[in-house]
């Protein structure tokens, strides 16, 4: 069996046959009347990705739902979120896509795409249209969170004992971030990009802790990428939970000296700063996932309160109002979407298989895949037992 590099659009994987890719300069060339002519430089020229993609699958059913997943995506319009496994997440539009299906090699749909670069090329920190209202408080938090920052960390050059401690630590703590996004399915220049900026800024530690203004500006940087590497913004909440707290386990110095106050206190913001980075990421997160019910809406929910009371009750006065202000707009957005969803419900039934029951709950078979999802049902020809659907 061929071993293929993954890749997705909006979220549905396909295999990576092969691709080509045009990009460089805008040239204009322009005629002149007796005989020369001159170049005109219009700038960028965003790229056009043309990809070979593979669908395949171990049985008939599987195949089929497979290449159905894809069709849907690309018989949708608007821009898509594309993940390339060499230039990583770009924002496309999809022109006149091409599936070739061979009669004697089954099982196997080579789509042909050509994927149209656009200018909305980050995401989720660019949110168009009606959430733009997330990306200012995440803004304000971030802006007082980063203001404090020189000051926190600036008597620790008065000591070298206080000056290695932190130097450890923002080494430690760019360590945790770069083992802890390794589960991402992550492709391409996004996610080495991501890891690089890790490496260069624990290269650059000795100079940075010096400058506590660009040690900010380079922590803040990486924070802010970390909305890059993902294809699913529920993978920033996993990563939220798994790195937030990490400050807790460590060990105060003890004594009221000068420089043990120094240490503990420099060690202290830096651990909320992360704490609190990554909890704002989770918020941003949280308004553009496209949930499926209550239940899971519900759950992340939850998981945002916990972040937020297991922030450090030390913080300051202007981080935690910008903090509480981005938990209260987002919590009242999530509100607001809670009657439109569906509540998860449990029935039971005797064997059946998937397409009907599909078409017994809801009176069509396209929500088969809905039910093989939520369940993780291996052979949708027999289905039976207590089986979770989607309240009607």
């Amino acid at each position: 069996m061929a071993l293929y590099r993954k890749g997705s659009i909006n979220g549905v994987s396909y295999n990576f046959l092969s691709h080509s890719t045009t990009f460089g300069r805008k040239i204009v060339s322009h005629e002149v009347v007796r005989g020369g002519r001159f170049a005109e430089d219009m700038g960028e020229k965003l790229g056009q990705f043309t990809i070979q993609a593979v669908i395949t699958g171990t049985t008939d059913s599987q195949y089929n739902r497979n290449k159905k997943k894809l069709d849907t995506i690309l018989k949708q319009g608007g821009v898509k979120s594309l993940r390339h496994p060499v230039y990583g997440s770009k924002k496309v539009f999809m022109v006149d896509p091409k599936i070739t299906e061979s009669i004697t090699d089954g099982r196997k749909a080579i789509y042909s795409l050509v994927c149209l670069e656009t200018l909305d090329n980050i995401y989720p920190s660019q949110i168009a249209g009606n959430k733009s209202w997330i990306n200012k408080k995440y803004d304000e938090l971030r802006s007082a969170l980063e203001s404090r920052f020189p000051n926190a960390i600036e008597n620790v050059n008065n000591f070298v004992e206080s000056y290695n401690d932190i130097r450890n630590n923002v080494d430690d703590l760019t360590t945790i971030l770069r083992d802890g996004t390794e589960f991402i399915n992550g492709a391409g220049d996004e996610i080495s990009a991501f890891v690089t900026d890790l490496l260069q800024l624990q290269d650059s530690l000795t100079s940075l802790i010096q400058a506590p203004s660009n040690l900010v500006a380079r922590l803040s940087t990486v924070y802010d990428n970390l909305t890059l590497i993902v294809t699913d913004p529920k993978d920033l909440i996993v990563v939220a939970n798994n790195l937030s707290g990490k400050g807790k386990n460590r060990t105060r110095v003890p004594g009221t000296s000068t420089l043990s106050t120094t240490i503990n206190e420099g060690r202290e913001f830096l651990y909320y700063f992360n704490d609190v980075s990554l909890l704002s990421s989770g918020y941003q997160a949280a308004t553009i996932i496209d949930y499926i019910s209550n239940e899971e809406l519900a759950n992340i929910r939850a998981q945002l309160e916990s972040l937020f009371e297991s922030i450090s009750p030390d913080i300051d006065d202007d981080t935690y109002y910008a903090l509480q202000n981005m938990r209260i707009a987002t919590l009242e957005y999530l509100e607001t979407l809670s009657p439109q969803l569906p509540n998860i419900v449990t029935i039971r039934i005797n064997q059946t298989p998937a397409s009907v029951l599909s078409y017994k709950l809801y009176g069509t078979t396209e929500r088969m895949d809905e039910i093989i999802d939520l369940n993780g049902i291996a052979n949708p020809a027999y289905v039976e037992g207590e089986i979770k659907v989607l309240s009607i």
